[in-house]
């Protein structure tokens, strides 16, 4: 089955990587078995040879994560927190009911790129992309926002290893960071950490009302 997926996900990338939807347009290996009712996290490396068709998909800040449920299929958003200063300053946008389309697949694979990108005449923005590969297809989202030039030191905020949830409590899955030119901590999800953040983009799984 998984290398079923790998072949339908390396079309689709060849596919996708060119031409991306609107955000909010419709978008293991574990140790130890999961509870049920459970979310599992699973950072994957995309420097694998089975992503290499994702190179064009990336930038400058990307990342991937493999999210595997157990018991009944979860009502979740996928929701976009805006941080600045420490504090949560807005939100980036959402995509509903993650696992609706699913089919009776279990996993979903996302992978996730943010580039900063300015046109002649234009003000810089930061377009920040999604690939979710579920069940027998795909759905890619992307979504701009305005971008500072000065926060010229950037780097991803993710998870070191597989993490488990349970259904009904937020589960942040991936991040970026951005600061000026005084320096950057490496961050993690803690709130001590993000505390510190100057400014990022956190990707949580949230449960739907």
């Amino acid at each position: 089955m998984r290398s079923s997926k790998r072949g339908k996900r390396a079309a689709a990338l060849l596919v996708v990587a060119p031409a991306l939807l609107s955000w909010g347009c419709s978008r293991q290996e574990e140790s130890e078995s999961p509870k049920s009712g459970a979310i599992t996290v699973t950072p994957i490396d995309l420097s694998e040879p089975e992503y290499a068709e994702a190179k064009t998909f990336l930038g400058s800040v990307s990342g991937a994560v493999r999210l595997r449920y157990e018991g009944d299929k979860p009502k979740a958003s996928l929701e976009l927190d805006i941080w600045q200063n420490g504090d949560i300053a807005g939100t980036g946008g959402s995509i509903a009911d993650l696992f609706s389309d699913a089919g009776d697949d279990r996993e979903i694979e996302l992978i996730l790129s943010t580039e900063s990108v300015q046109s002649e005449g234009s003000d810089p923005i930061l377009q920040v992309k999604t690939a979710a590969f579920k069940g027998n297809g795909y759905s890619t989202y992307t979504m701009s926002l305005p971008w500072d030039p000065k926060r010229n030191l950037r780097g991803s905020i993710e998870h070191a290893e597989a993490k488990t949830f349970g259904a009904n409590e937020p589960a942040p899955i991936w991040g970026m960071q951005a600061a000026g030119s005084n320096g950057m901590e490496t961050a993690d999800f803690s709130q001590e950490s993000l505390s510190r953040v100057e400014w990022g983009l956190i990707f949580t799984l949230r449960p739907a009302p």
